[in-house]
């Protein structure tokens, strides 16, 4: 395909953050009163509005648990790192293409990660879109804003609703299994392309 943009989320994506996943959501847990995280890979396999029936917490609550873990996040980004392999990866695709992220989480956020770890200037952009359940309309957006055609943007992302989301505005997607959702969950819902660790994302543009 004749990508010219390869678009990342961030979380679980860019953002290795699944080793402290379980400590960030049992605080959520405790401030906000809903069941404990004791499974996490139990957990990667679902859907997000099955994890909130499980774990009991009411969808009002999602947006301040998101909050939650965004603070976490920021007081913690000295643990945050990037999967292993993903600057070599990144760098070898800005020789060739446009690379970019639209992510739910804060630009505060993001850009602390991205000063962090001296990727700045890597990227051609950032956008941010915050409706949880509605990730289709901001990359709608995206191709308008940056005049872009569905079939030109590769979309690189961790989660079940990335591929939905994708699905609707017909983009590739490429689902990685380093994220929040696991393997088997992902290829359920088969997005265009799987790959298990950074480097294979070469092999595919």
């Amino acid at each position: 395909m004749a990508y010219k943009l390869i678009l990342f989320d961030f979380d679980g994506t860019l953002a290795d953050y699944m080793p402290y996943a379980k400590e960030m959501l049992n605080i959520a847990a405790k401030k906000y009163r809903f069941k404990p995280i004791k499974d996490l890979e139990l957990l990667r396999n679902m859907t997000i509005r099955r994890f909130l029936k499980h774990q009991k917490v009411p969808i009002y609550k999602l947006p301040l648990v998101l909050l939650e873990a965004q603070k976490f996040q920021l007081k913690n980004m000295s643990r945050m790192k990037l999967p292993k392999g993903m600057r070599e990866v990144l760098e070898k695709l800005k020789k060739k293409y446009k690379i970019a992220i639209l992510s739910s989480n804060r630009t505060k956020v993001i850009y602390s990660f991205l000063g962090r770890h001296d990727l700045d200037n890597m990227f051609d952009f950032v956008e941010t879109y915050h409706k949880i359940f509605a990730k289709s309309v901001g990359l709608g957006k995206m191709l308008i804003t940056h005049n872009l055609k569905h079939s030109e943007v590769l979309y690189v992302g961790d989660e079940i609703r990335d591929i939905q989301a994708t699905r609707k505005v017909r983009i590739d997607m490429v689902a990685v299994t380093w994220g929040l959702n696991g393997e088997e969950i992902l290829r359920k819902y088969k997005p265009k392309y799987i790959i298990k660790k950074p480097e294979d994302l070469i092999a595919l543009v």
